[in-house]
């Protein structure tokens, strides 16, 4: 049986993980508090990235799941390529959406995006765990796959690795599931304060990789941090500082790009300034 305070705990961070989240978006974008454009090229870059890196995982996990142990090299390498592939995601969203009109309000609004789909699916997939838990605690969880027993597409040993899962789940692992993918949420947005400066300042590839330098270091935390409620906590430290550090940034004014001279109006300024002009000037 799954116990109440799990089927409780997931409903509560359905609620603040995926209506919250989404209700605020929807307010924010209809209030003009974030930009239309980049908060949603931020979502399509993300959906794309996430695309890959899910299929290359199911890749693995079927090729070989011992490749895919937390503590192998080949896992901690994997992640560092992920992490790449993050970085680079936003960043390029962020070239692209904010080439003619940058601003930190665009860049910020990126990176939420970017950073809010991993939030609201988190919290709106308790749903389905919810569904999951009132099926094995009515006995009627075993029904559900009935027919791909029939077909021999899952066996019987399975269905009981899956049901173990549900049964093993804990308030504070939900908990903590919810805490990780906000830290990140909060790292993303950082990163793009950082990106969108490297613009400003004309060092755009620097600041791109010290941005990378903060996503490789939350991802090693969550790697080699083997308690997964210490590595958490220090995920959850290192985004929100990584956003309190960052965001100062976005008080200081842009700065701007120096204006492009006229050649036609230099012509004229020139003619003006030239002593012969100014004869005849005189002489009329």
């Amino acid at each position: 049986m799954v116990s109440s305070n799990v089927i409780i705990t997931s409903l509560i961070v359905f609620f603040i993980g995926g209506v919250a989240p989404a209700i605020t978006g929807i307010i924010l974008l209809a209030t003009k508090k974030l930009k239309g454009s980049a908060f949603w090229c931020g979502v399509v870059a993300y959906i794309i990235i996430l695309i890959f890196i899910t299929v290359t995982s199911l890749y693995l996990i079927i090729t070989d799941t011992e490749m895919l142990e937390p503590d192998s090299i080949f896992n901690i390498v994997l992640q560092g390529i992920y992490t790449v592939l993050n970085t680079a995601a936003l960043a390029v969203s962020i070239f692209f959406i904010l080439q003619q009109s940058r601003s930190y309000r665009g860049a910020i609004s990126c990176g939420i995006g970017f950073g809010a789909v991993n939030v609201i699916a988190t919290g709106l997939g308790m749903i389905s765990y919810y569904y999951n838990a009132v099926l094995i605690n009515s006995g009627r969880f075993n029904a559900l796959y009935d027919a791909a027993l029939e077909l021999n597409t899952i066996t019987d040993e399975q269905v009981t690795e899956i049901k173990r899962t549900f049964l093993e789940l804990t308030p504070s692992d939900i908990i903590l599931s919810l805490l990780n993918v906000i830290a990140v949420a909060l790292l993303y947005t950082a990163m793009s304060i950082v990106i969108i400066k490297g613009l400003f300042i004309k060092k755009k590839f620097l600041l791109t990789l010290a941005a990378f330098g903060m996503h490789l270091a939350v991802t090693l935390a969550g790697l080699l941090i083997p308690d997964t409620t210490a590595a958490v906590i220090v995920i959850t430290v290192l985004g929100a500082a990584a956003l309190l550090c960052t965001i100062r940034l976005v008080k200081e004014p842009p700065q701007p790009e120096p204006a492009k001279p006229d050649p036609f109006m230099q012509s004229v300024e020139g003619a003006k300034k030239d002593p012969f002009n100014s004869d005849l000037d005189s002489a009329d």
